[in-house]
């Protein structure tokens, strides 16, 4: 699986637009995605690997909890009605990370 690592920073409100231009470009002409969230992006990797998925984007990175979540729903609920969009919480987001780590981090993950 191919990794993109080149994440925004910053507090969400100031960078949350340039993170959907990018996610945008992105995902315009793939069969679909999913806008997660994690502590270990390459764990998250090797998931969606088996998963058979071809590319993730690391979007956007940071040392908040709360800002990775923020972000986060932001970007699942400004996506959610897209057709290739196959996050099955639509806004919601997931479980926050069951453990305090030093990064959190916000992808893409998609197949062509």
């Amino acid at each position: 699986m191919e990794e993109v690592y080149n994440p925004k920073r910053g507090v969400p409100s100031k960078v949350v637009a340039d993170v959907k231009r990018k996610i945008s470009n992105i995902v315009y002409s793939v069969n679909m995605f999913k806008i997660g969230s994690t502590g270990d992006y390459h764990q998250r990797i090797k998931y969606y690997e088996r998963k058979g998925y071809d590319k993730m984007y690391v979007v956007y990175e940071t040392s908040s909890l709360k800002y990775m979540a923020e972000i986060e729903s932001e970007l699942n609920a400004y996506y959610k009605d897209w057709e290739t969009n196959i996050n099955y919480n639509k806004g919601l987001g997931g479980p926050a990370p069951s453990k305090q780590v030093e990064k959190y981090y916000v992808y893409v993950v998609i197949q062509y």
